[in-house]
């Protein structure tokens, strides 16, 4: 294609976006762009499957919601480039330049790519998006597409990919330091010899991901999930499971750490933590993963529990009068005998647990938070859920429970919980 072809497409595009009706929105498939220089470019939309566009300049170029599909952009300028919602499945984004390029809602999943050409139209294999040694730094990736693409040796550092879903994607090598993983789906990806030095994964799933060399120093992994995750060789000591790690005690970190080992190992490596009869009176446990913990009659009163996972754990007896337990997870947890007294469990989950066998998989069997003779007196309970919990002998009086789920529960058993709660299921 000429630059004087390009021009009258670009110029029709343009029309096109105006609503003017002898615009033509531009269909570039397959076109040769190699080299072009097309900085600023207004491409919104255009069609540029199977594209030759390497080496192209399309600095600060907007190609939201751009069908580039299959197309060529290795050694491409996209600094700063709008990519929102472009399609860039099956595309070639190797040593490509997209610091602070937009990549919101993009796709870049494994795809199929149409030739362009009628004569040869056929669906082609399927290819992997290829964005390796490519440099994002700075980019907003969050909520795109990534699943299986890859983005091995690739520069990501400072980026946004909260919420990225990117199951069994190839970070292998790559720089994310100080990258924004919040939320990201990472399931079964390839993270070995990646750098996450400071990088933010609270609430991300690395469940069954390849770590082996990876450096997560002072990265945050509160509430990450980590199941089947093998961090034998020690990847997560300097990582951040809490909020104010620095400020507990060392063997209380030392032993969450081991805790985090044995729930991703299912028991295989780590320590169960044990805290049973322990002092714990206003730690700062906030985002801590202590799902089946040993707590059992521990002091936890005026503690910082927000948003800990406590699943199946034992807290029998604890003592935790003016907790801070706000989105806490105590599914299918021992709460008998346990004080709430004052404490503060708005959305909390004290319902039931789906029991699952060693291979990960649900059995079928549903297993109830027990808070028979719990002191849940005066505490706010707004939201939670009680869902099938087992509430013989609790003490209710003067518990906020608006917009409590009791559907199931035994309320009948418990004390000072004659009826339903306005806004209860």
């Amino acid at each position: 294609m000429t630059r004087d072809e390009l021009v009258e497409v670009l110029n029709g595009h343009a029309r096109y976006l105006n609503g003017d009706k002898d615009g033509r929105r531009a269909d570039l498939s397959g076109a040769s762009l190699a080299g072009f220089h097309l900085p600023r470019a207004t491409l919104k939309g255009a069609q540029l499957a199977g594209a030759d566009l390497r080496g192209a300049v399309l600095t600060g170029a907007d190609l939201s919601y751009a069908k580039l599909a299959g197309a060529d952009l290795e050694g491409a300028d996209l600094i700063e480039a709008n990519l929102f919602g472009a399609d860039l499945r099956g595309a070639k984004l190797k040593n490509a330049k997209l610091s602070r390029a937009d990549l919101r809602e993009a796709d870049l999943r494994l795809g199929v790519f149409t030739q362009p050409n009628p004569d040869a139209a056929r669906l082609g294999p399927k290819r992997i998006t290829q964005a390796a040694h490519t440099v994002l730094t700075g980019a907003q990736l969050d909520r795109a597409r990534l699943g299986k693409a890859d983005f091995s040796n690739a520069d990501l550092t400072n980026s946004n990919l909260a919420a990225v879903s990117a199951p069994e994607v190839n970070f292998m090598g790559a720089i994310l330091r100080d990258a924004d993983l919040s939320g990201a789906d990472l399931t079964g990806a390839n993270l070995a010899d990646a750098q996450f030095q400071g990088a933010n994964l609270t609430g991300a799933n690395l469940s069954q991901a390849v770590v082996e060399r990876a450096d997560f120093a002072l990265a945050v992994l509160r509430r990450t999930k980590i199941e089947g995750v093998d961090f034998s060789a020690g990847a997560l000591d300097r990582a951040v499971m809490l909020k104010n790690p620095e400020r507990l005690p060392g063997d209380l970190h030392v032993a969450l750490l081991a805790h985090e080992r044995w729930i991703a190992s299912n028991g295989a490596d780590g320590a169960r933590a044990n805290f049973a009869g322990r002092n714990l009176a206003r730690v700062d446990l906030s985002g801590a993963d202590l799902s089946g913990a040993n707590l059992k009659g521990a002091t936890l009163t005026g503690a910082r529990l927000a948003d800990c996972l406590l699943v199946m754990a034992d807290l029998a007896s604890a003592d935790m009068t003016g907790a801070d337990l706000t989105s806490a997870d105590l599914g299918g947890a021992d709460l008998n005998q346990a004080i709430f007294k004052d404490a503060g469990l708005a959305h909390a989950n004290l319902g039931q647990v789906e029991l699952k066998r060693p291979d990960g998989t649900p059995d079928g069997r549903l297993w109830p938070a027990n808070l028979e003779g719990a002191d849940m007196r005066r505490a706010d309970l707004t939201g939670v859920n009680l869902h099938g919990a087992r509430l013989a002998g609790a003490n209710f009086d003067g518990a906020l429970l608006a917009g409590a789920d009791l559907t199931g529960a035994d309320i009948e058993a418990a004390l000072n919980l004659t009826r339903r709660p306005p806004g209860s299921a």
